[in-house]
């Protein structure tokens, strides 16, 4: 069973990571240090419903779950951390700017200044 989320993750990744890092650098400047698991959750709460409509749309080869994106979740966490940019003095400056992602060509996967536009067609 586990094998089988792999394919659905290497799919999904390319496509959320832009959003998960996004949304990291937000949660971390709203909460602040402490509290991962909390901020853990929220990432994966708000980019759940986008996971779910990639699959809807065919641009994932499946579902994925709260479980199978929280490792997503963490791994981006990591990198950002060993890069040096979870900080509170980054997140506020990131925090600051407007958010602008497009990544599905044929239906578009926008999120403009903290509102989600989800267009899939």
């Amino acid at each position: 069973m586990a094998t089988a989320i792999i394919p659905i993750i290497a799919a999904a990744a390319p496509l959320l990571t832009p959003i998960i890092s996004a949304l990291i650098m937000r949660v971390e400047h709203l909460i602040g240090a402490g509290n991962g698991s909390t901020k853990s959750s929220m990432v994966v709460n708000a980019v759940l419903p986008i996971a779910q409509a990639l699959a809807t749309a065919g641009k994932i080869p499946g579902q994925l779950d709260a479980t199978s994106l929280l490792p997503i979740v963490e791994s981006i966490f990591q990198s950002l951390q060993a890069a040096g940019v979870v900080n509170p003095e980054t997140a506020a400056v990131l925090a600051a700017q407007p958010i602008g992602v497009s990544t599905l060509p044929p239906g578009t996967l926008r999120i403009t200044g903290g509102t989600l536009q989800l267009q899939i067609g």
